[in-house]
């Protein structure tokens, strides 16, 4: 049995690269030239990615490595190990069946497809350091040993500051847990311990962004201001163009396509408290996307890749107990 589920594992990680490697070859379009030019010239030419540092410092990295013609191993690197943590993740909260249904919807997606390739930070570098956090704090809740589960913990806090220093919208990863941990222990929880959580977040926000000042010292070329500058941007509620938010939603809608989105219509009550963390990331991510920052004039479906990876999960676990329930039925049926 467990030969059997590692080659099905092992078919569907197949699958998820077979769709892939063709696009390794696609011309560079929109923005990706500009980072595939700028990431060629020098480092100062990568500070003007406006991103934190280790958005510069990994394309950088993947230019040294694979070419500056070769990007898109990057992202399709990040991916696949995404398509792991999803797995690993699912298993252990809902089970195989669940897991490879979530996997084989991750692999198939057009979305996810696009998002794999794409020279761009949302639809392959923010999810990984996302599930990367989810598991790490998953195995340090569950793990008995205090010397491992303080290895965990660090992995967590890592994950975390791995996907701020990837891109500032990662911060939507923090409020989620901090939610999350406030709903699992909405019983035992006061406000004062809420307050001491929330100032826990705003201080590892200020740690994050001080580390952020300090790789100036490392990396030079990184300009610290001018992230911040770019990111205050997107800040204000007037002058947003609604028609280009909708088209653009209507559009990530299309290559989400329906197989990502039907299924939720059969999520069970079970379903949602095990992959509640899923439910309340894909709610935040959408509400910073469409409502507090303006995105209307960027490239918004881009953005929204990141709704990919908690949509999988939670139709792969909507199918997962539809087939187990109509097999149920007919064994019953049959008897």
């Amino acid at each position: 049995m467990k030969k059997n589920s590692t080659l099905f594992l092992l078919a569907l990680l197949a699958l998820f690269l077979l769709l892939r490697i063709p696009g390794l070859q696609l011309p560079y379009h929109q923005d990706e030239w500009k980072t595939a030019r700028a990431v060629e010239i020098s480092a100062e030419a990568a500070s003007s990615l406006y991103h934190p540092p280790l958005t510069q410092l990994s394309y950088l990295a993947a230019e040294k490595v694979f070419g500056g013609a070769q990007l898109r191993f990057m992202p399709l690197l990040f991916s696949f190990l995404s398509a792991l943590l999803l797995y690993a993740i699912v298993k252990r909260r809902v089970g195989e069946s669940a897991a490879r249904l979530a996997l084989l919807l991750f692999g198939i997606s057009l979305y996810s497809i696009l998002a794999s390739l794409m020279i761009d930070t949302d639809g392959a570098l923010l999810p990984f350091f996302f599930l990367l956090s989810v598991y790490c704090f998953e195995r340090y809740r569950d793990e008995l040993k205090q010397h491992s589960r303080r290895a965990w913990y660090a992995g967590f806090i890592l994950a975390l500051l791995g996907g701020l220093m990837v891109k500032l919208s990662f911060v939507i990863v923090l409020v989620v847990f901090i939610v999350e941990y406030g709903v699992e222990h909405s019983k035992q929880l006061r406000t004062r311990d809420m307050l001491y959580i929330v100032a826990g977040g705003f201080s590892f926000v200020g740690l994050a962004l001080a580390a952020m000042f300090a790789m100036r010292y490392i990396y030079p070329a990184f300009q610290f201001g001018a992230m911040l500058e770019h990111a205050l941007l997107y800040i204000h509620l007037t002058g947003r163009n609604y028609t280009q938010i909708v088209v653009q939603t209507v559009k990530a809608v299309q290559y989400l396509s329906p197989i990502l989105i039907m299924p939720l219509l059969f999520f069970s009550r079970e379903e949602f408290k095990k992959l509640r963390i899923f439910v309340i990331y894909l709610i935040g991510a959408l509400v910073f996307y469409l409502f507090i920052f303006d995105f209307s004039r960027a490239a918004l479906d881009k953005y929204l890749m990141v709704t990919i990876v908690p949509l999988a999960v939670l139709s792969g676990s909507a199918l997962a107990s539809l087939l187990r329930d109509g097999k149920s039925s007919l064994i019953s049926a049959s008897l």
